[in-house]
């Protein structure tokens, strides 16, 4: 049987930190020699589950064994498993008390329960270990659920079924001895936690308990909210009405990616960063449902291994909603994903297989029949600061690399390199009169891409497109281009692609922290992939931090691209100034060209398609589109010429060239003029309008307009 162990005071923080339920996603819990045997009773097992045969089952019916192998597939994980229930008498039909045979052909509507046997409750109620009890009465109790474990179900290893084993006044026992015919048979989970999720949960153990925790914890009514359905979970209760005082609470504690700080002041309007304590609230409706959670800032620390840079602990309660994984599809939405494997989740580099990092560590609860309330608490689990030390001592070890690299001015040193090294080291780089955070998983922004942003801005008052100008930005990496051209244009909107997740969440929080996020959309993809990246049937299912407005059919007006233009054997020469920069970001292959020759196949798929669901969410207008490439030092005839010779893919045999990639394509001789025999349409030709100068006069981008043929 489970041992338990309590807090000494259920209204204050547990005094021992030494147990950790939450330490992977099996959980470790507390040695043996740290837990009190409870009270020794003879309980009756809890209702055995039942499965009902569906309704489109064959006239014919379906055989039991074969049922139950199917319903009951966790506790008849064999054939031989499923014999034994039978042979065992462990397996009856809607209630009856008699045995079903093997063979017996069940009906739709047919009710099958399967008794567990003897070995499956030892071996169940023996795996949940030290069942801790935060608070207890004849009434409910306030239990910790460990990460891995259903609260109930039909498996072998549930929390309701460890619970007449190891409540110190189990419900049946009262109800045997007493006479009392409020006693529930075997006590209640009172709404909804996942598997993956630890912490604590209300349990009733006398039907009023029961009636009065449903009918008053809005998390029940989210959950039917959240479906749509009612759920078998208030056994025929109403749920909690607006009118209902609210019973419980429950305040999760989170590790997540992302600068809470900054993120936060960004949302509550406040020029400076929060601090540890401050609170912030996201009103982000869920599944089209009103919803708020309320966050509160513990921690911020550093990390190499987050994708921002920075963890975040906080603590978190939904105030309105209160839907499924509400907590977690906020945090994500904006920029603060929580660490782990599971919906609306992000893995953490060195904390794979660790489980979720998040916990109901604070649960208050009106008591249902004093009205009293119970306040129980429990310290986060100990893997949350391991994680948070060990990433902050490594971010600092090489902290003190970088600096050693800063100060190291050898004979093949240059700016870059040390400029490099004191970005990463504070997290923040200049660009366009803007700071924007920079982590290793991103190109540090230089001073020479600048180019890029006022050539684009040019264009756009030229053209007098300050009312709203759509812009595509390719390699966004930190989001330096988009976001400074977003802030410099209120009214203008864009998307910025990029390979690498990691990179988007970055860019998100700059665009959070210059306050253009509502304009900005970031997509996963690749430039050989645009159209499929931009299509609406990719869009569709996207998280929601990363899913853009609708700009269905919507016309681009500028393209930029800061593409990686390095080959290998340029990428060894210049290696000691580049080490500390992702090669990704830098590295085309073996020419150097190939990024080039990518975004030119991508954008020809960019052509307008219709209306069907692989139409692109954008598209290029001829005459009207800009498209502004940083290139490096004397590339700029050999993109020219890729750019400008590209056009449909040609049928003819042996098209193509060194420029083309190996692809055959139709020379694009057509121009933005139109006839009266029809329009000119876009068929992926361009034509080179400048060659831009950085500052320092050397060759840094070029511009070309979009051209095409008539139809």
């Amino acid at each position: 049987m489970p041992k338990r162990t309590r807090p000494d005071d259920a209204s204050s923080r547990a005094s021992s930190a030494d147990a950790d339920p939450v330490s992977d996603a099996s959980t470790a819990e507390p040695d043996d020699d740290q837990l009190e045997a409870p009270p020794v009773s003879i309980q009756p097992p809890p209702p055995p589950p039942a499965a009902t045969v569906p309704a489109d089952t064959p006239a014919a019916g379906i055989k039991a064994i074969r049922f139950v192998r199917t319903a009951f597939a966790s506790l008849v994980p064999s054939r031989s498993s499923a014999h034994q229930a039978f042979k065992e008498g462990r397996v009856s039909l809607n209630g009856a008390a008699g045995a079903v045979a093997e063979t017996h052909m069940l009906r739709a509507g047919d009710v099958v329960q399967l008794r567990r046997s003897a070995a499956d409750l030892a071996r169940a109620t023996n795996e949940i270990k030290g069942l801790l009890v935060g608070f207890e009465d004849g009434h409910v109790a306030v239990v910790w659920k460990p990460a891995g474990v259903p609260v109930s179900g039909a498996e072998e290893r549930t929390l309701e079924l460890a619970l007449p084993f190891g409540l110190a006044v189990p419900a049946a026992t009262s109800a045997a001895t007493s006479g009392d015919a409020d006693a529930l048979a075997a006590p209640v989970c009172i709404g909804h936690m996942s598997r993956s999720l630890a912490g604590w949960v209300v349990v009733a153990k006398t039907a009023s308990a029961r009636r009065a925790l449903v009918a008053g914890d809005p998390a029940v009514d989210g959950l039917r909210a959240s479906r749509d359905v009612v759920q078998d979970v208030l056994g025929g209760h109403p749920p909690a009405s607006a009118g209902a005082t609210q019973a419980i609470r429950r305040i999760h504690v989170v590790v997540c990616h992302g600068n809470a700080a900054t993120i936060g002041a960004a949302i509550v309007d406040e020029p400076e960063p929060l601090r540890d304590g401050d609170s912030f609230e996201i009103t982000t409706p869920v599944r089209g449902v009103p919803a708020t959670t309320r966050v509160t800032v513990r921690a911020v620390t550093r990390t190499r291994n987050a994708p921002s840079g920075f963890l975040s602990t906080l603590e978190v309660e939904s105030v309105a909603g209160f839907l499924r994984n509400q907590e977690r599809i906020h945090l994500a939405g904006a920029g603060l994903p929580v660490i782990g494997i599971g919906s609306h989740a992000v893995e953490h580099r060195t904390a794979r297989g660790k489980g979720l990092f998040q916990a109901v560590c604070r649960l208050h609860l009106v008591h249902p029949a004093t009205g009293a309330e119970v306040v129980v608490d429990h310290p986060e689990p100990t893997k949350f600061k391991s994680l948070r030390d060990r990433d902050e001592a490594f971010w600092l070890r090489h902290a003190e690399e970088l600096r050693a690299a800063a100060g190291d001015n050898g004979a093949n040193g240059v700016a870059v390199t040390s400029d490099a090294a004191a970005a990463y080291i504070v997290g923040r780089r200049q660009f366009f009169g803007l700071e924007f955070i920079v982590t290793p998983n991103v190109l540090v922004p230089r001073a020479a891409t600048e180019t890029l942003v006022r050539a684009g801005l040019d264009w756009i008052a030229r053209e007098g497109l300050e009312d709203g100008p759509r812009v595509l930005d390719l390699g966004t990496g930190s989001g330096c281009i988009l976001v400074s051209l977003l802030h410099a244009c209120p009214r203008a909107m864009g998307i910025g692609l990029d390979v690498s997740d990691e990179a988007l969440i970055v860019a998100r929080a700059n665009a959070e922290t210059h306050g253009v996020e509502g304009r900005a959309a970031w997509i996963l993809g690749s430039f050989a992939k645009l159209a499929d990246s931009l299509s609406a049937r990719e869009t569709a299912g996207l998280v929601p931090f990363h899913r853009p407005p609708l700009w269905h059919a919507d016309v681009l007006d500028l393209i930029v691209a800061n593409p990686p233009y390095m080959s290998p054997a340029k990428m060894r020469a210049f290696e000691q100034h580049s080490v500390t920069e992702p090669e990704i970001a830098l590295v085309a292959g073996e020419t150097g060209f190939e990024c080039y020759e990518a975004i030119r196949d991508g954008l020809y798929g960019l052509v307008d398609r219709g209306d069907a669901l692989d139409r692109p969410l954008c598209k290029v207008e001829v005459g009207r589109t800009r498209l502004v490439v940083e290139i490096g030092h004397a590339m700029a005839s050999r993109v020219t010429r890729i750019f400008e010779r590209a056009g449909r893919p040609s049928r003819a045999a042996g098209g193509g060239d060194d420029d083309s990639g190996g692809v055959g394509w139709a020379a694009g001789g057509g121009d933005d003029r139109t006839s009266s025999a029809g329009r000119a349409v876009w068929r992926g030709q361009w034509r080179r309008e400048e060659l831009l100068l950085d500052s320092r006069g050397l060759e840094r981008a070029l511009v070309f307009v979009s051209v095409g043929e008539t139809a």
